[in-house]
């Protein structure tokens, strides 16, 4: 759940962040259509930011939760910040890492 909770935020952040006339989107169309739809792209990430922190808050507790969506936020925020213009972030690597995440979380419980 927080996995699913994790990807969300990004998707939302990213969303965001291709409103900004200094981002460089990646090579696929959806995101395209994201930067060239600033007012829908922001609606679409700040509702993917409330889902996010719903989804951690029913997970973790109220207190717990909204920490965690905060700290979440800054986390994802700083990374697409940093790598997003070295275009270290691909499609096919965010699945894996998404996948790999979700191993480690299922076995963990």
């Amino acid at each position: 759940m927080i996995t699913l909770a994790s990807l969300i935020c990004f998707l939302g952040f990213y969303a965001c962040y291709l409103t900004s006339s200094k981002s460089v989107p990646l090579e696929f169309r959806f995101g395209k259509w994201l930067q060239k739809n600033p007012n829908v792209s922001n609606s679409i990430g700040l509702c993917l930011f409330a889902i996010s922190c719903i989804l951690l808050i029913w997970n973790l507790g109220v207190g717990a939760g909204i920490l965690t969506f905060f700290i979440l936020l800054m986390a994802v925020g700083s990374m697409i910040i940093i790598l997003n213009p070295l275009k270290i972030i691909g499609f096919r690597g965010m699945v894996f890492i998404v996948v790999l995440f979700l191993f480690f979380e299922t076995i963990k419980f």
